[in-house]
């Protein structure tokens, strides 16, 4: 076969040709996102409710029916609830390797049970979330004047609709119903009148804004729905309609126009924008439908017909395509330091091409394959190929070294190339194939993890498999007709002298030697767990600093507007500040910033310089409770969960203010935020039937009554000029604010009864929400602090739970830390069954056991190099750095594979195993040197990082580099002396035999 393509190089050339031309054309077709298609691990339920209702009710008709349909449901691992007596949300998480059966019963289980819910809702579903449910653009229009209705008509019958002609677009939310009118009509209390009147006066109002269907005619054989519609051309003519009792409207009701953004404060720069969140399809291009989104929106804006500007808030392709960027700079610089690790050590410019060419040519095939596979380009398969481009020159080296040092040794050429090749071809096709069984558990990974690196462990897999198919057909050709020895060898024999020295010294001093290093391996590694911060999966995360605080529950609305206005204008005047996009809600105590910088060409300064002025601004403009500062969105790295559970809510209610007391004096902490079971207090009417017989009054129709009393009659629709607006009628806000205005009610007009005649009015304590985990009363605390204090803070309150806390609840951190936990346990079972399937690999490669086990038990020393690297650098050691330590295993087995062949294959030539040991190494110093630095060398611009996408590849390349550093050392020093310390009885034993048979030999021949 050899011999065949190198006689017929053509064929080969032409080959690789149209590989790599399907390679650019794959590259071309593959989509660009942010993320590969990844769904949730958990299903969310979600039931709004159109009144209050009693929360008993509640839990009795909506929470428990749907927790006994899905609790013991195959893939069901916990149910999560929050009810309120306006909505109930329910987390299925879902156990790892669910099926897509399971969860899809699941889901129709859950609808099922929704169908048959018995109480008025507004909106009720289950689903599982997917990368499809992410906003993938978001864009502020801002108007001239919030209030020009002609910008929201030209949105909403324009641009907007434009927008979602966009292929692959395939959902577009925005905040413009925010602005729609609502009309108020208020119960007036200067002419007081009874109960029993007002709601004939609210039935009758609302019955003139109805479309009632009157019946059907029958029209040239044709049926038709005839129905009535009052329509109203203006609101002051609505004002003038006459009641039944000749009173006009207004005489009893006041009208008000009201906005629901009058609830939000939505910001950008000092002025108020409409929100426009754009999704798109799981298969697009996102870099691809960005640009067209772009382009036709500068289109719509320079056509525009009324005044408004925009501004892109969030654009997930500006991340990818600076991902990508980084990923062509990586490659383009691994390259060129790898070529001059070739250079330096082959001393040949033909030589380093040789290895240069193979590595586009791996990459190309590469993308064939992802297009094949229906991939996509994305942070996970570009991490791959970035630590792809380190792996793919190992087997090609490996290859081409031994040809040279066959050529060197004035071997003829095609002889080299023959012999080269066939020497190694086994060992090398060992170690891609061990490389590969260690990736192959990653990608089997459960759960979103799994999700995750399965495009990564793929993408990896093609490559090696790539490069072993170069390294057996491109490489022999080339050197056939390329490759030239170096005449000048003495500094590499020197090297090479000095480094059998050593060995043979270390190799005299073996068990002092293990010692040695086995002792700094429990130092390092104790170090490693004890001081080295841990982290999960690093947040995709946008160039933007995020900013949430609370505020005193007490702060009005109005305040915290103020705030923000005031504290966002400062922020605005920092060197490197962009925008600032604020919001805040009423009714809640939060309020947010949102913060772009400048332009990397326009930043003159770092942006933690920014950070840190924006910090100082609002630590003295905003009096917080709490606060959480971060990078981006998505960033949690400032906070931690503490979940809680007990046996009833009074039993956490008395325990936790002693644990919020105690989190707080935690150093380092910033502030938390309970989010408890809501205790509050209700009012009780309490009706005597007694008294109700003796006025003749009906209990039910007073509490039909006083239900329009406290929530009015809302969501009434007003055809006004052709268009449904919306109306509530209520009454005034003093009767539904005060207790005693609720108890002088006057129920009837011919006697003066109230409310207070025929019921007792009072107030008792009661919840407003319930919060329960697997049947248990559970809540949970946030404690923020500065991202930097992280390890700080989380020994601090792990010491809590575990020594200092004694109390009766269970405590312990969840959501991301459960997270991580989790994480480290499956890639701790991955790393587990990777060793195992090596070890099968090697026992299959050297038919024996001793020397797979010799091998497998050198692998735990590269992690000095691990530790010292997160020790020096100070970087989080997350799960994609424990992902990088399972590389190691497949990387450093290749090179111990290559070493235990070849002294396996020379030994009986010496007399002594040593010598033998340190013949074979110093063979082996110079390929193993070689593929060490190469693949060090094609990982250092990801180790460097310096942007926001690097967070996915420095921890990788941070453990993968010093590991491989390291192993440079249990290559060449630690390998050989557990060889020795294994092998020597085995070699002695077979000399001795060599021996005897020699002995018995020579005997025969004189006799």
């Amino acid at each position: 076969m050899l011999k065949t393509m190198i006689e017929r190089p053509i064929v080969v050339f032409l080959v690789a040709a149209m590989v790599s031309i399907a390679g650019i054309i794959s590259a071309i077709l593959l989509p660009i996102q942010i993320l590969p298609k990844l769904e949730a691990p958990f299903v969310n339920v979600s039931v709004i409710l159109e009144h209050e209702t009693d929360l008993d009710q509640v839990e009795r008709d909506i929470v428990i029916p749907l927790e006994t349909a899905i609790i013991n449901a195959n893939g069901v691992n916990e149910v999560e609830v929050n009810a309120s007596t306006r909505s109930v949300y329910m987390t299925v998480h879902l156990k790892d390797g669910a099926k897509e059966a399971e969860v899809d019963a699941i889901i129709e289980d859950l609808n099922r049970q929704l169908a048959s819910i018995n109480i008025d809702t507004r909106r009720k579903e289950a689903k599982q979330y997917t990368t499809e449910d992410n906003v993938f653009m978001a864009i502020a229009i801002v108007p001239k004047d919030i209030n020009d209705i002609s910008v929201r008509e030209e949105l909403k019958n324009t641009v907007l609709p434009e927008l979602a002609m966009v292929s692959q677009v395939r959902g577009i939310d925005d905040t413009l119903d925010l602005y729609d009118p609502n009309y108020e009509f208020t119960l007036k209390q200067d002419r007081p009148i009874s109960l029993n009147t007002s709601i004939q006066l609210f039935d009758e109002l609302r019955s003139t804004f109805d479309s009632s269907l009157l019946g059907s005619l029958s029209y040239g054989g044709e049926q038709y729905r005839v129905k009535s519609q009052s329509s109203v051309y203006a609101i002051d003519e609505l004002a003038q309609y006459r009641l039944s009792n000749g009173e006009m409207v207004t005489d009893r009701f006041t009208i008000e126009e009201k906005l629901n953004a009058d609830n939000s404060y939505l910001m950008v720069d000092g002025h108020p924008y409409y929100e426009v969140n754009i999704t798109i399809a799981s298969t697009a291009s996102e870099v691809k439908v960005a640009k067209e989104v772009r382009q036709k929106l500068e289109q719509l804006h320079a056509d525009k017909s009324s005044d408004w500007s925009y501004y892109y808030i969030w654009d997930s392709s500006l991340f990818i395509g600076q991902a990508i960027s980084e990923l062509a700079k990586n490659i383009l610089l691994g390259s060129l330091l790898a070529s001059i690790i070739l250079l330096t050590i082959f001393r040949s410019i033909k030589t380093m091409i040789v290895i240069g060419i193979s590595i586009p040519i791996c990459i190309l095939t590469t993308f064939v394959f992802m297009n094949i596979f229906g991939f996509s380009i994305n942070i996970i398969s570009l991490l791959g190929l970035g630590i792809g481009v380190g792996l793919i020159v190992d087997a090609c080296i490996v290859v081409l070294e031994n040809i040279f040092r066959k050529l060197e040794a004035g071997v003829n050429r095609r002889e080299a190339v023959y012999t080269g090749v066939k020497e190694v071809q086994g060992p090398v096709t060992s170690s891609i194939v061990t490389t590969i069984a260690v990736f192959v558990p990653i990608g089997f990974l459960e759960g979103m993890i799994g999700s995750m690196m399965k495009q990564m462990a793929l993408t990896i897999s093609i490559s090696l498999v790539t490069s072993l198919l170069v390294a057996f057909t491109m490489i022999p050709i080339f050197s056939m007709y390329l490759v030239k020895p170096n005449s000048e060898k003495q500094q590499k024999h020197t090297l090479m002298e000095f480094y059998g020295k050593v060995l043979a010294r270390v190799l005299r001093h073996r068990w002092k030697t293990m010692g040695v290093f086995t002792i700094v391996l429990g130092i390092l590694l104790f170090q490693l767990v004890a001081s080295v911060p841990k982290g999960y999966i690093p947040d995709v995360m946008e160039r933007a600093l995020f900013v949430r605080y609370f505020i005193d529950e007490n702060t009005d609305f109005e305040v915290n507007k103020r705030l923000l206005d005031n504290t966002a204008e400062k922020i605005k005047e920092v060197e490197g500040v962009q925008s600032v996009i604020y919001w805040a809600h009423k009714g809640s105590r939060a309020g947010t910033f949102y913060i772009h910088y400048d332009d990397v060409e326009d930043m003159t300064r770092s942006e933690a310089a920014v950070d840190k002025d924006v910090e100082m601004i609002i630590n003295n403009n905003i009096p917080y409770s709490s606060i959480t500062i971060g990078a981006g969105q998505a960033d949690a790295s400032g906070q931690i969960l503490l979940s809680i559970k007990g046996s009833s809510m009074g039993v956490i209610s008395r325990e936790l203010p002693a644990i919020e007391q105690q989190l707080q004096l935690f150093d380092g902490v910033t502030g938390i935020e309970v989010s408890r079971a809501q205790a509050g207090e209700e009012w009780i009417v309490d009706f005597s039937r007694e008294n109700l017989a003796y006025y003749g009054l009906s209990r039910q129709e007073i509490e039909r009554q006083l239900a329009v009393v406290l929530n009015g009659m809302t969501n009434i629709d007003i055809n006004l000029q052709g268009e449904n607006v919306k109306a509530d009628i209520l009454f005034p806000e003093t009767t539904r604010a005060m207790s005693d205005a609720l108890g002088n009610l006057q129920i009837t007009d011919n006697r003066h009864i109230t409310l207070n005649d025929i019921a007792n009015v009072y107030k008792e304590p009661a919840e407003n929400s319930r919060v329960r985990r697997d049947g248990l009363p559970y809540t949970s605390i946030t404690v923020y602090f500065d991202s930097e204090d992280r390890e700080k803070v989380y020994t601090q309150m792990q010491n809590y739970i575990n020594d200092g806390y004694n109390g009766s609840l269970l405590l312990s951190t969840a959501g991301r830390e459960q997270d991580q936990q989790e994480a480290f346990e499956k890639l701790l079972i991955a790393m587990a069954v990777s060793l195992a399937t090596v070890f099968l690999v090697l026992t299959i490669q050297f038919n024996r056991l001793r020397q797979p086990f010799l091998i497998v038990a050198s692998l735990p020393f590269t992690m000095i190099g691990v530790s010292l690297g997160f020790i020096i650098t100070g970087r989080i050691f997350d799960a994609m750095a424990m992902i990088g330590v399972i590389m190691l295993v497949g990387i450093v087995v290749n090179n111990a594979i290559v070493l235990i062949d070849f002294i396996n294959k020379h030994r009986d030539q010496y007399e002594q195993l040593n010598e033998a040991i340190v013949a074979g190494a110093k063979i082996r110093f110079r390929p193993i040197l070689t593929t060490t630095l190469t693949t060090v060398a094609g990982l250092i611009p990801m180790f460097i990082g310096g942007t926001n996408t690097s967070e996915f590849q420095t921890p990788v390349a941070t453990a993968v580099i010093f590991g491989l550093l390291c192993s440079v050392f249990v290559s060449l020093i630690i390998l050989p002396v557990i060889y020795s310390i294994f092998e020597n009885r085995s070699f002695m034993k077979h000399k001795q035999q060599q021996n005897q048979m020699q002995t018995t030999e020579v005997v025969v021949e004189q006799t």
